[in-house]
């Protein structure tokens, strides 16, 4: 065998190249554990959404002591950071 046969053997295949869109479309909304959990003194949280979102922090009392997100948001994945420092009622 000659190197030319093996060029072609190698470029001579039948399997074609498809190019896909992998755009996945999100069908439900999702809230992530924050991290680092406990925090001191800011905590990340990742979340998606579809449209409409509203991420509010409450206290062991059921208090709202900060609202994090209140808007229209395109779906799509989200990530924000709370800091002890949003809410004064809050010890770190």
């Amino acid at each position: 065998m000659d190197i030319s046969s093996i060029w072609i053997n190698i470029l001579d295949f039948d399997n074609p190249v498809d190019v896909d869109d992998k755009t996945e479309l999100l069908k439900e909304y999702s809230l992530s554990q924050n991290y680092p959990n406990p925090f001191n003194p800011s905590t990340t949280i990742n979340y998606s959404v579809l449209s409409n979102v509203k991420i509010i922090v409450y206290d062991i009392l059921g208090c709202e002591v900060a609202t994090l997100v209140n808007e229209n948001k395109p779906a799509g994945n989200y990530e924000i950071t709370f800091n002890v420092g949003q809410a004064s009622s809050l010890s770190s």
